[in-house]
């Protein structure tokens, strides 16, 4: 629900772009694409990243609303992408080394540093 209204984000909202553009998770209508929605023209969400086989789910929105992060598992391989928010953008898989080697299977995003 944004300013009272019912925000059409398919299985959820992931994180706020700007005052008027959201992320949704959509991953049961746009071929797990997510997908990024402009609140104020009540228009449809517009597709983020190539379709694909795999149950994605959005994680985490970048402070500037410009990247996000998501989980993709596939099978028994979970892994996790950063993605630009703009409509085309190709995911980049996440090395689980350095800083991201603590990374599970469940990790929860609290918040984007």
């Amino acid at each position: 629900m944004e300013n009272g209204r019912s925000v059409p984000c398919g299985s959820g909202q992931v994180g706020r772009l700007d005052n008027d553009t959201v992320l949704c998770n959509t991953k049961h209508t746009y071929e797990q694409r997510f997908g990024v929605l402009d609140i104020a023209s009540e228009a449809k969400p517009v597709p983020v990243v190539p379709g694909n086989d795999h149950r994605n789910y959005g994680m985490v929105v970048s402070p500037d609303g410009q990247k996000f992060a998501f989980l993709s598992p596939k099978g028994t391989a979970s892994d996790y992408f950063l993605c630009g928010t703009e409509p085309g953008s190709t995911p980049k898989k996440i090395q689980r080394t350095g800083e991201s080697a603590t990374l599970g299977d469940f990790t929860v995003f609290i918040e984007w540093r």
